[in-house]
């Protein structure tokens, strides 16, 4: 008897974490409340667009923006897990195409000046924001994940925006 892969399957290869995280259980579901329409228990508010019968979610503290369903949250322990709010479904790693939905991030020198002119407090680490997988950086970054739909800034470096696989 003989095995064939089905279409569209690629060898195996080795995937090493540099620290990789620990998959010793599964991940926790989404908090309750929490849904695609519903963001009062969320860290994600959704952005409605009617005319194209679409949903974007952007991230409360970073502000980037990023296509529904798919959003990053957060055990009470701090670990990064993901999540899809329309079918509840959770998991340690990012999905296939997750950078592909990264829309925008929030231009940090523009917000800074405008909070500035307004003479509100407003602080946020240009290195801590750029870090941050809500804000739109790789988390184990894989080339079938993507590549974001912004460009890369001064600010960034091959840790926070993917790079085209050599």
């Amino acid at each position: 008897m003989q095995w064939t892969p089905p279409p569209g399957s690629t060898p195996l290869r080795a995937r090493l974490f540099k620290e990789g995280p620990c998959f010793d259980s599964s991940p926790p579901p989404p908090p309750s409340g929490i849904t695609l329409g519903h963001h009062a228990f969320s860290p994600w508010i959704p952005l409605y667009n009617d005319s194209k019968n679409s949903i974007q979610l952007q991230h409360r503290e970073t502000g980037a923006v990023r296509d529904a369903p798919w959003v990053s949250l957060r055990t009470d322990g701090g670990r990064v897990y993901f999540a899809n709010l329309l079918t509840w479904h959770t998991r340690w790693l990012p999905p296939d195409g997750w950078m592909n939905g990264w829309v925008r991030r929030v231009d940090v020198e523009s917000l800074a000046a405008c909070s500035s002119s307004r003479n509100e407090q407003w602080e946020i680490s240009t290195e801590q924001y750029c870090i941050r997988v809500d804000g739109g950086t790789p988390y184990l970054y894989e080339p079938e994940q993507g590549l974001p739909q912004y460009k890369a800034d001064k600010h960034d470096s091959p840790c926070t925006f993917p790079r085209a696989a050599p």
